[in-house]
């Protein structure tokens, strides 16, 4: 966390048994020696971001060199391919592109998008990607300052996104929403005015609009 000299994955490259992973706030971290056995194998949480204004983390070049070796067969399934349960990353696009959400599929049960300064809302390719990730439980937006809109699960959970000024409609939640929570978000003024799904057991509203 936060070590400007961490600057290749080489160096995690012999470490295949982990089974946690956080690299937040190495800014000069490179993709070079990435050995992709380290995400496949017992990896089941990943977190990998930057905090700061500088740039977006290395996460978009892992998945897809992750993609890339599962395509081209050098990831074998019967090593225990893509355990990941847990994922958190700083780039909505760098998940939600076809050959990384199919690999996360069968595995991934909560994904937390913390820190992207870019992005204003899902373009439709990538909410249809979204479903592809048929066992997530969880979505998470954490500091998303220009998120304008959203998507929802089974647990939503929106925080620090200012300028999101209202959640999705009655029709927009699915019907097995159970926990809705929503923190700093200052332009959500209320619930939606239909209500919310009576699947909801769990509702968490701070630092919203009195």
């Amino acid at each position: 966390m936060g070590e400007p000299s961490f600057m290749s994955m080489a160096l995690l490259s012999n470490l295949t048994s982990l089974t946690s992973l956080e690299l937040v706030d190495c800014e000069n971290l490179t993709v070079d020696g990435f050995n992709p056995l380290i995400a496949a194998v017992s990896l089941k949480h990943f977190k990998i971001y930057n905090k700061g204004d500088g740039p977006r983390s290395v996460a978009a070049d892992l998945l897809s060199e992750l993609a890339l070796a599962s395509s081209a067969k050098l990831l074998s399934p019967s090593a225990g391919c893509f355990q990941l349960e847990y994922l958190q990353v700083d780039s909505i696009s760098a998940v939600l592109a076809a050959p990384v959400c199919s690999l996360l599929a069968t595995s991934l049960q909560a994904l937390c998008f913390s820190y992207d300064k870019r992005v204003e809302s899902f373009t439709e390719e990538e909410a249809n990607e979204l479903q592809l990730l048929t066992s997530l439980q969880t979505l998470s937006f954490r500091d998303c300052p220009g998120l304008q809109s959203l998507s929802s699960l089974v647990t939503l959970s929106v925080s620090g996104c200012p300028q999101i000024q209202s959640l999705p409609k009655w029709e927009g939640l699915p019907t097995s929403l159970f926990h809705l929570q929503v923190i700093r978000c200052p332009g959500i003024r209320s619930l939606p005015t239909e209500g919310i799904p009576t699947s909801v057991r769990y509702l968490t509203i701070i630092g919203c609009s009195p």
